[in-house]
């Protein structure tokens, strides 16, 4: 169990953190495997272009939220089971949060509008 805290709980943030910065700096072209892939990110080049940097720069505030909230669990609570799935849970409704952040963003920057012209 001693090694079960550190491998469940750190490596999902650090796996956010360099996801993130992968799409931050190098962000996909559009294809239908991997990226921040909804129906508005994928309506037009132009949102898919300004949705995959912030997605990512959204991943490492996820995955920063998340590792010190481990920390502060892993402090609090110490390395138990219950630790775990708090800590976890809280990584898990960081990285959701994504969805409507980036989401919100797409909306106020009016994209949508500009492009449906384009087509």
């Amino acid at each position: 169990m001693s090694l079960l805290y550190p491998i469940t709980v750190l490596m999902i943030p650090a796996t956010l953190i360099l996801l993130g910065l992968i799409m931050w700096h190098h962000p996909p072209r559009i294809n239908n495997l991997y990226g921040y892939r909804t129906r508005r990110s994928m309506s037009s080049p132009t949102m898919w272009r300004e949705a995959q940097p912030f997605a990512g720069r959204m991943l490492v505030l996820a995955g920063l939220t998340g590792l010190a909230f481990a920390i502060l669990v892993f402090l609090l609570m110490g390395r138990g089971a219950a630790a775990i799935l708090v800590a976890v849970s809280i990584q898990t409704m960081a990285l959701i949060g994504i969805i409507p952040l980036t989401e919100r963003h797409l909306s106020r920057k009016g994209l949508e509008s500009r492009d449906k012209g384009k087509d």
